[in-house]
């Protein structure tokens, strides 16, 4: 896939949605990833974004884990071009929880993450920002 990512730097893109994505070029290693909601609610209408590399139709799974620094619980929504949405629970701080993104080709594959939040802890309504940490 060609992208203009180089160097593990950051790109900001916003779609004509208002909601905007974060593209980290990391493949293969553990991913950070942190992104401000800019929104009201418990949906964030910001998004994430993380690659794998597959081989050939062997299922690839990958723990999405909450870092310890929430205050409250999020819900991960994982998308991709093809299939349905891959939700978890609500995960508190420093949980994490197995996906399976299924069987893939070959090749570096994008994924896009993002987070519902629900009241208690620090939450008082609104979903400010989140985290994850992405580990195939």
């Amino acid at each position: 896939m060609n992208t203009p990512l180089r160097n593990n730097k950051l790109l900001w893109l916003s779609l004509a949605t208002g909601a905007n994505l974060f593209f980290s070029s990391h493949a293969l290693a553990s991913q950070n990833l942190t992104v401000s909601c800019g929104s009201t609610g418990q949906s964030c209408a910001n998004a994430a974004a993380f690659s794998v590399n597959a081989s050939d139709q062997v299922p690839v799974r990958v723990r999405l884990q909450t870092p310890a620094s929430h205050c409250s619980d999020v819900r991960y929504t994982v998308t991709r071009s093809l299939g349905a949405p891959i939700l978890t629970g609500f995960l508190p701080p420093n949980a994490s929880q197995l996906i399976n993104l299924g069987p893939l080709v070959s090749g570096q594959h994008w994924f896009l993450i993002s987070a519902t939040g629900r009241s208690g802890g620090c939450n008082a309504g609104t979903l400010g920002s989140w985290g994850v940490i992405v580990t195939p």
